[in-house]
């Protein structure tokens, strides 16, 4: 998906990236159950998710490599659970891996306001969606014309939007 403002063009990407978890991290959480009598429900603690799943939960967004090898020419982000709405319970499981999305800014008419671009972005991504309140893996706008278009091929092709365009049908 690609987007322009102000004469600057950015495209947003999946990736096959998937967050790791610090293993030296969880294995001293388990140190502290089995040595020093820490009960296993420290790792459910809403103020401990955030250390021991970082990655898996909340929004995250960073700098990394442009399109051309160009150091900081992209920004890269993680839209994991919500943890504002997060609930661990028994039976709780983290069924879904987060994958790292990639924007590539591919033109930089004003470079002077990539960065607040970018920003706007994030928060288009951070808008609570569906009875979860879920974060968004791509802005908000764009997940509604998906669905858009989404619905209008399978009225016309009786095929999903993803399957025509993916195959070239179009």
């Amino acid at each position: 998906m690609a987007m322009e403002k102000n004469g600057n063009v950015y495209l947003i990407i999946d990736t096959d990236e998937i967050p790791i978890l610090d293993a030296n991290l969880i294995d001293d959480g388990y140190g502290k159950v089995v040595n020093e009598g820490e009960t296993i429900a420290m790792f459910k603690r809403k103020k401990e998710v955030d250390k021991y799943l970082r990655g898996y939960v909340g929004f995250h967004l960073w700098k990394s490599d442009g399109i051309d090898g160009e150091a900081n020419g992209s920004y890269s982000y993680i839209s994991g659970t919500n943890s504002a709405n997060m609930q661990i319970m028994q039976n709780t499981k983290m069924d879904k891996m987060p994958r790292a999305r990639r924007i590539f800014i591919l033109n930089k008419d004003n470079p002077e306001t990539v960065e607040n671009e970018i920003m706007e972005i994030a928060s288009m991504l951070k808008f609570g969606f569906g009875r979860w309140n879920e974060l968004m893996t791509y802005p908000f706008p764009f997940k509604f014309l998906q669905e858009y278009l989404d619905d209008v091929c399978e009225i016309v092709f009786s095929k999903h939007w993803k399957d025509i365009t993916y195959n070239g049908e179009l």
